[in-house]
C-alpha cells in the first residue's frame, strides 16, 4: 500500500509541486538522477491541424507523439518511492511493543519468581506496511512517443488511462491510488524548458481531484443512509 505526501523540502515555498508534462519515450536510457538538457535537444512541436499529435527529434532519430489528456476529476501525480512508512502504523507497532513489556514484567508466580508468558499473537502485525511516495509533480496530461509513427489509438500507454478508471468506477473503487504504471524510460519537463529528472523506477499515479473526492464522500454518505 502507497501513501502520497509532499517533498520534506527546507523552505514553504518549494512545497508547491511543478506543473510537468510526462513524455513516455520507445527506448531506455541507461541513468538515474537529474540531467542539465537544454531545448535544442528536446524541443516538441504540435501539428497545427491536430492539436494532440507531435513531433520531435531525440538523438537524431525522429518520434510522433501522441497527447493523453486526463479525464475530468482526477489529477496526475509523478512520485517517487521512499523507506518511509506511514507515522500512524510506526506509532502503533511502539506502543504494541510496550503492551508486550508490561505484561511481560507483571506475570509473577506465588514463589516471586517471574513466569514466561507465551505471547499473544496480534492481528495488528498483518496489516500492510503503508509506504510513503512524495509528490514530485503534477498534470493533466501526457505524451506516448513512437518512431516515426503516430502511437495507435489503441496503445496499451493511450487506452490504458481511460481503461483502469472506467474499471475502478465500475467497481466502486475510492483508494486514493487508482492507477499506477512504472515505466522504463519517463522523462518530465518542468517550467524552465529542461528535462529535469529521469528516474526509471519513477511512477505515474492518477488520484481523484477535491471536488471528485467530495462527490465520491457524499454519493457514499447517501447510499448509507438509505440503507440505514
Amino acid at each position: 500500500m502507497f501513501a502520497l505526501r509532499p517533498p520534506k523540502r527546507s523552505s514553504d515555498l518549494d512545497r508547491e509541486c511543478p506543473s510537468i508534462t510526462p513524455n513516455i519515450l520507445p527506448c531506455r536510457i541507461h541513468h538515474d538522477g537529474p540531467v542539465e538538457i537544454s531545448t535544442r535537444y528536446w524541443d516538441p512541436v504540435f501539428d497545427s491541424n491536430n492539436p494532440v499529435a507531435a513531433t520531435a527529434y531525440f538523438r537524431g532519430r525522429k518520434l510522433r507523439g501522441r497527447r493523453v489528456a486526463i479525464p475530468e476529476g482526477y489529477q496526475g501525480v509523478l512520485a517517487s518511492q521512499t523507506d518511509r512508512i506511514l507515522e500512524s502504523q510506526t506509532s502503533k507497532s511502539g506502543i504494541n511493543r510496550d503492551n508486550n513489556h508490561d505484561r511481560t514484567r507483571g506475570n509473577f508466580n506465588e514463589d516471586g519468581n517471574v513466569e514466561e508468558e507465551e505471547e499473544e499473537e496480534d492481528d495488528d502485525d498483518d496489516e500492510p506496511v503503508t509506504t510513503i511516495l512524495e509528490k514530485e509533480g503534477t498534470f493533466s496530461e501526457f505524451v506516448v512517443w513512437n518512431h516515426q509513427k503516430l502511437p495507435a489509438a489503441d496503445d496499451p500507454f493511450v487506452k490504458g488511462v481511460s481503461e483502469w478508471i472506467q474499471f475502478a468506477e465500475a467497481k466502486q473503487v475510492h483508494h486514493e491510488l487508482l492507477l499506477s504504471m512504472e515505466f522504463t524510460s519517463l522523462w518530465h519537463k518542468e517550467v524552465f524548458d529542461q528535462f529535469a529528472n529521469f528516474e526509471r523506477g519513477a511512477q505515474m499515479h492518477l488520484t481523484p481531484s477535491d471536488e471528485s473526492q467530495k462527490r465520491q464522500e457524499e454519493t457514499s454518505g447517501g447510499k448509507d443512509e438509505s440503507k440505514s
